[in-house]
Order: structure tokens, then C-alpha cells, then sequence
């Protein structure tokens, strides 16, 4: 068996290397944490960024809104949602990668915690329509009746959001049979 100590300079085992890379994966998770949240606040702080981004992105006419301050806290905190649903999911990265620096990939926990994330980048795309609804309604609101809107929308990202929970979800099953029968054959040795 090959210690770190004993190994050429320089000549990683496929373990070292998949811990370096869980570590980039944490990383990259920390500064999602705390980009996201701080992106969203930062676009509802100013009238022309939400002007820039979020009406256009919906196809509202950005001149016709006029924006109180009351209008771009509920935005921003409509738009916090899917952000919180996705700190949920970089929670279930962050601990799935720390468990894979260790050694554990084919796990109990492994598995659950890919389910669970899973499970979140599904509510992240539900939660993205909800929001994107909602941010309608919220800048519209001090419309006349007539001209307000609710907007429904299904986004590529959304869906491609979806396709990964169900990628996701259905490698967490396969992870979890194939332990299993690996499991089984251990028993037959």
C-alpha cells in the first residue's frame, strides 16, 4: 500500500484527487451562499437595475412602474425564496462533497443527501415560477385595475432545473441498488 508520505512528489491517488475537487465544490458552494442572496438584494436596491433586469426580464414596460420603496423589499423578498430553497440545496452539496473528502461515496448519507438535492433543484424550479409570478403581481400592483398582471412562465432554466433534479434523483436510486447488490455479494464470498 502507497502512503502520502511514500509516493513520488507530485503523484496524486484517484482519492486525492477527487478530495481536491470536493474542495473546489465547497468553495464554489460558499460563494454561491453568498452570492446569490447578495445578487438578489443588490438588483432590487435600485429602481434602474429592476427596471434593467426584472421588468424586462418579464416584459413589462419599465417606465410605466413607478417603484416605492415598500415595492422593492416585497420584490426582493419574493425573489428570496427561491434563494432560500437553493441554499438548502448548496447545504446538501456542501455536506455531500465534505462526505466524499472522507472517502464516502456509496453511503447511507451520500445517497440521502443527493436525494435531498435532488428534491431541492425541483423546488427551485417551482419556486422560480412562483417568484417570477409573484414579482408581477408586486410591480404591478400600483397599476390601475386592467393593467395589472400575473405572469406564468416557464423558463429553459426551469427546465433544465427539473432535468437535473430528475437526473439526480434517479443516480441516488441507481447508487442505492447497486450498494445493495454489492452488499449481497459480499455475503455470497
Amino acid at each position: 500500500m502507497t502512503t502520502l508520505a511514500s509516493r513520488p512528489h507530485g503523484t496524486r491517488t484517484p482519492l486525492d484527487r477527487v478530495r481536491r475537487l470536493a474542495h473546489w465544490v465547497r468553495m464554489l458552494t460558499v460563494a454561491g451562499a453568498v452570492t446569490l442572496p447578495l445578487g438578489t438584494l443588490w438588483v432590487w436596491s435600485s429602481p434602474d437595475r429592476i427596471a434593467r433586469f426584472v421588468a424586462s426580464t418579464l416584459g413589462l414596460n419599465a417606465t410605466a412602474l413607478q417603484l416605492a420603496p415598500s415595492t422593492s423589499w416585497l420584490g426582493a423578498l419574493v425573489n428570496l425564496l427561491p434563494v432560500a430553497v437553493g441554499w438548502f440545496a448548496l447545504l446538501q452539496i456542501w455536506r455531500l462533497f465534505g462526505g466524499y473528502m472522507r472517502g464516502e461515496f456509496f453511503t447511507p448519507g451520500a445517497t440521502q443527501r443527493l436525494r435531498r438535492l435532488a428534491m431541492a433543484l425541483l423546488a427551485v424550479a417551482l419556486a422560480q415560477v412562483v417568484a417570477r409570478s409573484a414579482t408581477g403581481v408586486v410591480l404591478t400592483l400600483h397599476l390601475p385595475p386592467g393593467q395589472r398582471r400575473l405572469i406564468v412562465g416557464f423558463s429553459s432554466h426551469d427546465y433544465v432545473l427539473l432535468l437535473f433534479g430528475l437526473l439526480l434523483w434517479a443516480i441516488a436510486h441507481v447508487m442505492v441498488e447497486a450498494t445493495r447488490l454489492a452488499h449481497e455479494n459480499e455475503q455470497f464470498v
